[in-house]
């Protein structure tokens, strides 16, 4: 998953666009969320329906949300609708005035780096990357790594002239 701070034109027709965009992404797998709107931004994830279901579901991490209040029960027995999860967390993401801390697990971060953030109250880490290692630093190192890669070819095919939508598919 990722977060993505947009400037739409037109705010009126954001969530139509949203929709068109997950009128695309939706049989890959990718989903796009509004998150959160302030002053003519708005806070966009994206994320893989089954990576996000796997890592939520996951039970270090379920017992970890349920503690926060988080109905990771539904997920297991109902048709994995995210809604209710969602809701609470853009509500935790207005209330905290900042990024409520389990965010990281939205995000594919192990817990327990997103565990070690909150002991250490962010300071600490073993590495900082595309967030703050705490456990396992030679797997942290790939990804990064494998994400940088990923980003270059990415941009360079953007840069080269290929749509978004060439770039899905």
């Amino acid at each position: 998953g990722n977060l993505f701070s947009y400037s739409p034109s037109c705010e009126e027709c954001l969530a139509e666009e949203v929709s068109i965009w997950n009128y695309y992404l939706n049989p890959r797998d990718v989903y796009l969320e509004l998150f959160y709107r302030s002053e003519g931004r708005v806070l966009i994830y994206v994320y893989r329906k089954s990576r996000l279901l796997r890592d939520l579901l996951r039970p270090k991490a379920s017992r970890f949300l349920k503690s926060l209040g988080y109905n990771v029960q539904e997920l297991i027995c109902g048709p994995r609708d995210l809604d209710s999860i969602f809701l609470l967390l853009k509500s935790r993401l207005v209330a905290d005035n900042g990024f409520p801390h389990e965010i990281g697990l939205f995000l594919s971060y192990p817990l327990e780096d997103v565990l070690g953030f909150i002991i250490n109250k962010g300071r600490n880490y073993n590495i900082c990357g595309y967030w703050k290692v705490y456990s396992d630093n030679q797997q942290a190192e790939r990804i990064f790594k494998a994400y940088n890669i990923c980003r270059r070819v990415y941009l360079s095919l953007f840069y080269d002239g290929k749509s978004i939508q060439q770039l899905i598919y």
